[in-house]
């Protein structure tokens, strides 16, 4: 649930200025949207990009289903799916009388190549995909996934990155990192440092209700650099952190929090430094003064995190209490695990202020209980290719928990051979339960084995370090009616952008 937060101008002045530099009613210039964002893509290609960056993914591509705001879903290119009684196959229709951006149309066998595709090795979409054996082609308008265990999961998958559909013309190569095409209502028309620009496709199957002419994200990885640019008019929006909220609003900016099932926080790798101890990583979990950090850091705009999942997401264990800030508790049992002059490691973050900033808090925390922290600063793309690789000791950043589902979270962080748990973690039974959540795509099936897993790895001291939930912020200028919604899982939506 998005709280909206609508504040007088700063002064006529201010007025003046941000209005003289949107399009004004009656303009007959393109309405094109500048929005700001942390950095730029790292590449157009769904199945290679990062969850974070789907906000330039989202103009091009459509996916099959869609997320709505609050995390349930829609139709989109499919109109209807249906998961199996045996949960071992998920049929879908396809909506029909669509065509991708080169005038390839959409259809069964469209999707059928694009599955294939996600699900190869080397995509970061392949470890979503590892339950689908096969995509049967029914017709044009049917497909089946026949899976090799429950999917459950996977509409929440269809709703992501492997469910974008990519012209089966570029499925081969490397094309579509730079010349993306899709089904979306823009077209990618410039791509450079700073600046990823789209145009209006007027192909698009619901053209008439695309309210812009074009869209440019520009890239700003300094927070203060972002903020300045919409404030003098070089931007109609920007994505900002908490601590910047009052910033925006006494610049006459209007301010939008979307509650996010992301949250700043540290990775651990429980195979290096002395991670694997779990009265270690209890203890980093005690020393940090989350409150403190929130206030200090995000100006009391980011609540404090004793877990992955936020208290309104279904996901959310009640059984794990809020954080809990005890430094003697912690010394005490890093003295029990035989470190009680603590020990030293080092925290990879990227080079975005409000990152860096997180890695000094956390610098500051453990140095209270006898731990250094060295800090590796480095750009965002090195980041992520760090995490990819298991090659840490800890990596502190953003962390996405619900997209594209809980249990892909579970299975990532907290169980063997997970994408980032590269010190192989793992919780009581946390398999079974996974794979009991994964049995139907009804909430109310899923919460108890997804919460329950989500408590013993809370208890064993989970290699994932919770700090807070930031949500999405978005700052409008005044001529801006309506921006980007974002919803609980990370999606971007255009449509809902109005400008006088």
């Amino acid at each position: 649930m998005a709280r909206r937060l609508t504040v007088a101008l700063a002064g006529v002045t201010a007025l003046l200025l941000l209005t003289a530099c949107g399009s004004a009613a009656g303009d007959d210039r393109p309405k094109v949207f500048r929005v700001g964002f942390g950095g730029d893509p790292i590449t157009m290609h769904p199945h290679l990009s990062a969850p974070a960056y789907n906000i330039f993914l989202t103009p091009v591509y459509e996916t099959l289903i869609k997320s709505t705001p609050d995390g349930g879903y829609e139709p989109a290119l499919a109109t209807e799916w249906t998961l199996a009684e045996d949960s071992r196959s998920l049929a879908l229709t396809l909506r029909p009388g669509v065509t991708f951006q080169d005038g390839t149309p959409f259809d069964a066998e469209a999707v059928r190549a694009n599955l294939e595709a996600a699900a190869r090795s080397g995509t970061l979409t392949a470890r979503s995909l590892t339950t689908v054996d096969s995509v049967d082609v029914v017709d044009d308008t049917h497909v089946v996934l026949r899976l090799n265990a429950p999917g459950g999961h996977l509409v929440g998958v269809l709703a992501s990155e492997a469910g974008m559909m990519i012209s089966p013309a570029l499925l081969d190569g490397d094309e579509a990192a730079r010349n993306p095409v899709g089904t979306g209502p823009y077209q990618l028309t410039e791509l450079t440092r700073g600046r990823t620009a789209y145009a209006r496709w007027d192909g698009y199957r619901d053209a008439d209700t695309t309210e812009l002419d074009g869209i440019e994200i520009h890239g700003f990885p300094d927070d203060t650099a972002r903020l300045n640019a919409l404030r003098s008019g070089q931007l109609d929006a920007s994505f900002i952190f908490p601590s910047q909220i009052d910033q925006a609003e006494q610049s006459g900016m209007r301010t939008t929090v979307f509650e996010r099932t992301v949250f700043h926080s540290m990775l651990l790798n429980t195979g290096r430094s002395e991670f694997g101890d779990p009265r270690v990583r209890r203890a980093i979990g005690l020393a940090l003064d989350r409150a403190t950090m929130a206030q200090t850091l995000y100006d009391g705009n980011c609540s404090p995190a004793g877990q992955p999942y936020p208290e309104t997401h279904w996901a959310h264990s009640p059984e794990v209490g809020q954080p809990e800030y005890d430094p003697e508790q912690a010394k005490s049992l890093l003295a029990e695990a035989g470190l009680p002059d603590g020990f030293t490691f080092t925290l990879a973050v990227s080079n975005i202020t409000t990152y860096q900033r997180l890695g000094e808090a956390i610098q500051g925390e453990l140095a209270r209980i006898g731990i250094t922290v060295n800090l590796d600063i480095m750009d965002n793309p090195s980041l992520t290719a760090l995490r990819q690789t298991g090659n840490f000791d800890a990596v502190g950043g953003q962390y996405e928990s619900g997209r594209p589902d809980p249990t892909t979270f579970l299975t990532d962080f907290y169980l063997p051979g997970g994408t980032f748990n590269p010190g192989d973690f793992t919780t009581p039974g946390g398999a079974e339960l996974v794979d009991l959540a994964r049995q139907s795509t009804d909430e109310a099936d899923r919460t108890g084995p997804v919460r329950q897993v989500v408590a013993d790895a809370a208890e064993l001291g989970a290699p994932v370090v919770p700090v807070c939930f930031p949500g999405s912020i978005e700052a409008d200028a005044p001529h801006v009616t309506h921006g980007v919604t974002v919803s609980i899982v990370g999606d971007h939506d255009f449509s809902t952008v109005r400008m006088d």
